[in-house]
């Protein structure tokens, strides 16, 4: 077995794949997240911010204009070199070296702040002719639409949403300006309730986790091959645990009380004097919520958020129960195992501007359980680590999408309003280190 596959082998890996969309859904897709990724770093390209602030406790950022270049090296060594064939082109419209600078299993994430970094009109530039050269290659009639060449360009374009939820996290982590403007949203008018958020018993049964053929979406190396699984009866809560549920854990000594925590959980709060969640201000006997430079009270009838795996687990062993297995997530998500490619319904494509109440979208989004939004608004934590499937195989372009962070990364599912419907779905497995909070995640709870 080779180690470095040339682009024959990678073709040959890639002479399976049938997933496809048509031509000018793909394109509109592109220039579609062209524009976002441009409009959330309006203020790094207009010279307002360097682009190289961070928040040195959290340890989990990147500097934005590190961010914007990796972005540009992803889509010119995981697209443009496998459908330009002259080289030339390549160099005119590249940036030269950005392999030592922008790879990120090259630069290590502490060595991304003092780097020297291409000015932010630069990457503008090689970025916005990477993705036009790629544009006209597409819109060439003479260009062989195949499921493989589409394999190419689709891979850089989710890997470019991704980071498109990484500049908006980051940037409301820095506080580094107001909610961009784009994301105004649909105008909703809320009323505050308060929730019952209460417990749904799930008959267990067997189902088919995981996927083994492309056929309804494009697929990451770690969601196959497809298995047969069995879910033993639980209980899960209707809706994910509220911000005012979570304040009765931080009100009754949650994070003063050791009993709660795994022992990693309790090394982290006690390293890093974590004395409640990420954002929250306690201002005598209420609770603000700092959202981008404004503040608000915390709300009834709102996901807890920005909470990390450590806490969400500590949450449910003080009150009695545990996180989610991502067997059960999954069973959840396809109807245990009856509907499973269900259409992805939630608050995701940045349609609202921000997270919304739980129960904002019940008539549309509920399982046939009853089970409340498990697509969009949050990502939501799951028990185990991510590992990989028994039968594995790599991706043959990226490589590193899954296997550096087997075993410790914790699994979280269902994607959130900063992600686009067409990159979630109930198969999506996404992972992140169990002390992140940064991130739009939240969590439910089994008994």
């Amino acid at each position: 077995m080779t180690l470095f596959l040339n682009k024959t082998q990678i073709l040959d890996r890639l002479k399976d794949k049938t997933f496809i969309i048509p031509k000018d859904e793909l394109i509109k897709r592109i220039k579609s997240t062209r524009d976002l990724s441009i409009s959330f770093l309006y203020s790094i390209i207009k010279g307002t911010i360097s682009g190289y602030a961070h928040d040195s406790s959290s340890g989990q950022t990147n500097p934005l204009l590190w961010e914007f270049g990796h972005i540009v090296f992803f889509w010119e060594y995981k697209t443009l070199r496998f459908l330009e064939e002259d080289e030339g082109v390549i160099n005119k419209i590249s940036l030269k070296g950005s392999a030592d600078i922008y790879d990120s299993f090259v630069v290590k994430a502490d060595e991304r702040f003092t780097v020297k970094l291409y000015e932010a009109k630069d990457v503008l530039g090689a970025y916005n002719q990477t993705i036009d050269h790629i544009l006209n290659i597409v819109s060439d009639d003479n260009f062989n639409y195949t499921p493989s060449n589409f394999y190419f360009i689709y891979l850089s374009l989710l890997h470019n949403e991704m980071h498109n939820e990484s500049y908006l996290f980051t940037q409301k982590m820095l506080r580094l300006e107001p909610k961009p403007a784009i994301l105004s949203g649909e105008e909703k008018h809320y009323t505050e309730t308060m929730i019952e958020n209460s417990f749904i018993h799930i008959p267990g049964g067997e189902f088919v986790q995981g996927v083994s053929s492309d056929e309804y979406n494009f697929i990451f190396d770690n969601e196959m091959p497809a298995f047969k699984t069995k879910v033993n009866g639980f209980n899960i809560t209707k809706y994910p645990i509220t911000e005012y549920q979570f304040k009765k854990f931080v009100e009754d000594g949650g994070y003063e009380t050791e009993r709660f925590w795994c022992k990693p959980g309790w090394r982290w709060v006690k390293k890093n004097g974590i004395k409640k969640p990420l954002y929250w201000i306690r201002r005598g006997h209420l609770w603000l919520v700092q959202e981008w430079i404004d503040v608000r009270f915390l709300r009834r009838d709102y996901p807890m958020c920005h909470v990390s795996w450590y806490e969400a687990c500590a949450y449910c062993r003080w009150a009695g129960g545990r996180l989610p297995t991502e067997s059960e997530w999954e069973y959840l998500a396809t109807d245990g195992g009856e509907t499973p490619t269900p259409e992805v319904k939630g608050n995701l494509d940045y349609k609202y501007g921000e997270i919304i109440p739980v129960n904002s979208l019940d008539k549309e989004c509920q399982n046939r359980f009853g089970v409340q939004g498990l697509f969009g608004n949050v990502w939501e934590w799951c028990q185990e680590p991510i590992y990989p499937y028994n039968g594995f195989v790599i991706d043959p372009v990226y490589r590193e999408m899954s296997y550096p962070f087997f075993g410790f990364k914790k699994i979280c599912r269902g994607g959130c309003w900063a992600c686009p419907s067409y990159l979630i779905n109930a198969k999506y497995r996404n992972a992140q280190v169990p002390e992140n909070r940064i991130q739009f995640i939240g969590f439910r709870m089994v008994k």
